[in-house]
């Protein structure tokens, strides 16, 4: 499992389509949370923004969340607030 230490508005790391994350806004506000596939070139190939309530979390796999199917590269999640976040590879 990958994860931050402490909240952060930015995080990149490895991925494909079974790669499971967690994140979780420790905020007082609410965070809009985008989520952001590239191909092994650096391709945009998927991306998705959410809202995330205050003291909320949710956690799903990237292929879902980002209506994907099978893909290899990197996701980012780049945050309006400082969020948690961690990483399970699955694939």
């Amino acid at each position: 499992m990958i994860g931050m230490n402490a909240p952060a508005t930015q995080f990149v790391t490895y991925a494909d389509q079974f790669t499971g994350v967690a994140y979780a806004n420790p905020s007082p506000t609410a965070a809009t949370v985008t989520f952001t596939a590239k191909d092994l070139t650096g391709t945009v190939i998927a991306s998705r923004s959410i809202s995330l309530a205050a003291g909320s979390h949710d956690s799903q796999n990237l292929g879902p969340l980002l209506s994907m199917g099978s893909f290899r590269g990197s996701v980012s999640i780049a945050s309006s607030a400082p969020i948690v976040s961690r990483i399970a590879m699955f694939g």
